[in-house]
């Protein structure tokens, strides 16, 4: 995160655990809570966030926080304070966020867990997308979020899990999408068949839309960096690709684990 750092950079980090992410900065910690504001807990600004930017050299600013906690001063307007003292955004720019940050908690908790969600699985962090699509899921929203969540799963590779979500919004919706979300599936681990019992359902042209798809999606992988990486591992003989499989292979569990 390549920030201008407008204070001294801190000899700990801060660990924004709903981010999993280390900062170092106030102007850090007022990027992330400006442009993340749905994944902002409701006790944030707490006693070890005061001792953190104590230790930055905002004392005053600590010292204030606590104060103000003390007093019960709402989290929403200790945020806002912390956002004024970064001196990364304008006023302006403070005061809209602290609109929309109270009209995001006037939102009822499953819509704003869909929310939370919808943000975790744009950064990627899909483990965390299931965990908030779950909660959305279990106050009965729509088939959408039951959608979102078998997205989700289908990234961290529980594709059982997935199929079974995708058959009940195509049982409620009736929708092509989630029989076209099967077929994937199903080309992805043949062994499911959760697509054969309702391949009668899709009509040929639809079926042979959605094979073209699949076979472009093939040629295009086969032609990617990563597959001529292989080749020109393989090129170099037995002991380099083996090498190399063993770096690829530790990058890939460092990547799955980032996912959940």
């Amino acid at each position: 995160m390549g920030l201008l750092l407008c204070t001294p950079r801190a000899e700990q980090p801060f660990y924004y655990e709903k981010l999993d992410r280390k900062l170092w900065s106030i102007q850090e910690l007022c990027y992330i809570l400006y442009r993340y504001p749905v994944v902002i807990p409701e006790d944030f600004v707490d006693a070890k966030l005061c001792q953190w930017l104590s230790q930055i050299g905002l004392q005053r600013l600590s010292e204030r926080l606590l104060q103000f906690l003390q007093m019960g001063e709402e989290q929403d307007r200790l945020i806002l304070r912390i956002l004024r003292e970064g001196n990364y955004y304008t006023e302006r720019e403070i005061q809209d966020f602290g609109l929309s940050l109270r009209r995001l908690r006037e939102i009822e908790h499953g819509a704003r867990q869909e929310m939370l969600g919808d943000t975790y699985f744009r950064m990627g962090r899909y483990g965390r997308a299931v965990e908030a699509y779950r909660s959305a899921v279990s106050e009965r929203r729509g088939g959408r979020v039951r959608e979102k969540l078998a997205d989700s799963l289908v990234t961290v590779m529980q594709l059982r899990r997935a199929a079974g979500l995708y058959e009940d919004v195509y049982r409620e919706s009736g929708e092509t999408e989630a029989l076209r979300k099967l077929y994937f599936l199903e080309k992805l681990e043949p062994a499911l068949k959760v697509f054969a019992p309702y391949r009668e359902r899709v009509t040929a042209e639809l079926l042979s839309d959605w094979e073209k798809c699949y076979e472009e999606a093939l040629q295009s992988a086969g032609h990617s960096e990563p597959a001529e990486e292989i080749r020109r591992s393989y090129a170099r003989g037995e002991a380099a690709f083996r090498a190399d499989a063993a770096g690829t292979l530790r990058e890939w569990k460092r990547a799955y684990r980032e996912k959940v």
